[in-house]
This record gives C-alpha cells, sequence and structure tokens, in this order.
C-alpha cells in the first residue's frame, strides 16, 4: 500500500512540473510529433514543412518561433530544401546540420548552414559549400543565391570546376538563368591538357 501511494503522489508532482506550458488556457509552448502542415508566405505562396522527430512552437514570443527536428523537409517557391533542425520565425529559416537545397532538379547546393528569406527568396549559405548544376560545380564558404533569379554571389574566394578546366577568383557572380559567370580579382585560370605520348617507330 505505501508503494502504491508513493507512485501516484509521484505521478501527480511530474503532472504539475508539465503545466508552466499553459498560462490562463492559452498554450504558450506546444510540442507536436512527425510533423507535415503547410502555411503561406506574406505573399501567399505554399510553405509546405515536414519534421520525422518533433515541432516546438514557442508563442511566447510575436511572431512564434518554430523549431523543427529530425529529416526537416521544407519546399517553397519550387524550391526543396533539407536539413536535420531548423528553426522558423516570420519569413526567416534557419537551418543547420547537412544542408541541401534542390531547385528544378538541375541546381543542387549544399552547405553546413543557411539563412533563408522567404519573402527576398534569398538565401545565406555558409560552411563548406558545394553547388552543382550540369558540367560547373562551384566550391566556397560563404554564397547568397538568389532562389528567384537563379544567381549566386560569392566574395571570400571560390573554384569553379568544368571539365578539365578550373577558375578561382576571390569575388564572382553566377547567373545559372543566363549561363553566365563573372569572375572578380585575383582571377586563376587551370587548364589540365592532355599530350599524348608520339608513337616510337620500331
Amino acid at each position: 500500500m505505501y508503494n502504491t501511494y508513493y507512485i501516484i503522489i509521484l505521478f501527480f508532482f511530474i503532472g504539475e512540473i508539465a503545466l508552466p506550458s499553459t498560462l490562463s488556457g492559452q498554450t504558450k509552448v506546444l510540442v507536436r510529433q512527425n510533423i507535415n502542415n503547410t502555411r503561406q508566405d506574406s505573399s501567399g505562396k505554399k510553405f509546405t514543412l515536414h519534421a520525422e522527430d518533433n515541432q516546438i512552437i514557442d508563442a511566447r514570443v510575436s511572431p512564434p518561433i518554430q523549431y523543427l527536428n529530425g529529416n526537416v523537409k521544407v519546399f517553397h517557391s519550387g524550391t526543396f530544401m533539407y536539413c536535420d533542425t531548423a528553426i522558423i520565425r516570420g519569413p526567416i529559416l534557419r537551418m543547420r546540420h547537412h544542408v541541401a537545397m534542390l531547385q528544378n532538379d538541375t541546381i543542387l547546393l549544399f552547405a553546413d548552414s543557411m539563412v533563408y528569406n522567404s519573402d527576398s527568396l534569398v538565401a545565406y549559405l555558409y560552411g563548406d559549400i558545394v553547388m552543382k548544376n550540369g558540367k560547373k560545380t562551384l566550391y566556397t564558404t560563404k554564397l547568397k543565391y538568389n532562389s528567384g533569379t537563379k544567381t549566386a554571389e560569392y566574395n571570400q574566394n571560390a573554384l569553379l570546376e568544368q571539365d578539365s578546366t578550373s577558375v578561382v577568383s576571390q569575388k564572382g557572380v553566377y547567373n545559372v538563368e543566363k549561363r553566365l559567370v563573372i569572375f572578380k580579382e585575383n582571377v586563376l585560370v587551370l587548364s589540365l591538357i592532355h599530350i599524348s605520348e608520339p608513337t616510337r617507330p620500331y
């Protein structure tokens, strides 16, 4: 009888600890599991969210903060974005760990972290960045990418590789839509030339 009484009191005490998430019947912090939902941005475009682990909504601030955890997938304005964890507040989406962006099945970007503005469609990527489009591959550590104009800009050195040619520059603009790359400052072009050994007469 004593053990049973002890367990009931402990359960009641734990329940009291969880109560601060609600104040006066108004939810302040909400935890949801395995999230799949769709909302609209300020221009009315769909913003689809998915998180396998959980979603935490903190409504103690305005606008509320959404924390997404576990295999996060986001779709907005024709662009798919993936990561391990994400934070959303208003139009700003912050993604961390194994960040990937896919656009039109042809433009791929990988980074350690990213900040995306759903109003301007501009993303800032950081870390070990790789951008792939067709035969072109761009490597850098900081990149500004506009998914609306499909334009990438960098100013902290980058390497662009295509076939046997590599170009290194301190700054540059890569317009995927126009297939145009502008290299600026300290530009170095490297090209691998295959030289066949002449046939020796016997």
